[in-house]
């Protein structure tokens, strides 16, 4: 009669136990995460039960147990596989991992955003971000729209306040424009990619990096003054009274660009630009 060592009695009920789980997860449509969690610390009392009942069946005073290292590693490698799981549950990483897995990327509208300007108002500061075009309006009111691709969002994920955050400071309104949430493990590749339409009768500073300025000379009734931008398009010129004062267009190889539309009442002051383009 071979002799019983401790260990292989809790393999065979592991395998049976796993067996049956898998089997009847496919029936009963179980989460196969929450279904290992279960199943591992049954066989935890599988291999305790097995210690004790062999220590005490055991005609040997001092009885030395005797161990299957081979079906104790087997456990102990898929206690591992288990307490993996459950620590990426417990954290939420599983849930990220099967959302990047099931992810498909998604291109959708921002939800808009109007913001009315209070009559104290007379100028306005804007912060951009990665992707933000800026364009003049003729109405009293802030308006930002766009688009968005992720792999992670849909468009009920993403709230006005996301987008873009309003504080005022006396006469000045600031907006800041908010880069699209990313996930700390890095595999998110959400992006914003909005336009802020700004009333030209407001005094106007963009203190960062605009992908694109579509404006509308004819309705700028105030300063602006823009820091960088890749692409400026300067629209309705022959009814414009700007002074227009660009600094370092890179198309023009580095040279600076002033020119008086109408009697130049307002001063349209661009930091530097990579192409620029009027009609």
């Amino acid at each position: 009669m071979k002799k019983w060592r401790v260990g292989s009695i809790s393999m065979g009920a592991a395998l049976i136990l796993l067996g049956v789980v898998i089997m009847l997860s496919q029936f009963l449509e179980w989460n196969a995460t929450t279904v290992l969690l279960a199943w591992f610390p049954l066989i935890l009392v599988v291999l305790g039960v097995e210690i004790i009942l062999y220590v005490y069946l055991s005609q040997q005073e001092q009885p030395v147990v005797k161990y299957d290292f081979l079906s104790i590693i087997f456990i102990t490698c898929l206690g591992g596989i288990a307490l993996i799981l459950f620590i990426g549950a417990s954290t939420g990483v599983l849930d990220k991992i099967k959302t990047t897995v099931q992810a498909e990327e998604v291109e959708a509208t921002l939800p808009p955003i109007e913001k009315t300007v209070d009559e104290k108002v007379k100028k306005i500061v804007l912060e951009s971000a990665e992707g933000t075009s800026l364009e003049t309006n003729n109405t009293g009111d802030v308006h930002i729209f766009g688009t968005f691709h992720s792999s992670t969002m849909s468009k009920k994920d993403i709230r006005p306040e996301e987008i873009a955050s309003f504080h005022q400071i006396g006469d000045t309104m600031y907006i800041e424009m908010l880069e699209a949430p990313s996930s700390r493990f890095g595999y998110d590749e959400s992006q914003f990619t909005a336009t802020v339409s700004i009333p030209g009768n407001l005094e106007t500073e963009v203190r960062s990096w605009l992908d694109e300025a579509h404006l509308n000379l004819a309705a700028i009734k105030s300063d602006w003054s823009l820091k960088e931008v890749d692409q400026v398009y300067l629209t309705n010129t022959d009814t414009a009274d700007v002074q227009l004062q660009a600094e370092n267009i890179w198309q023009e190889e580095g040279s600076d660009q002033t020119e008086t539309f109408g009697k130049g009442t307002h001063l349209l002051d661009i930091e530097a630009a990579n192409q620029l383009y009027t009609k």
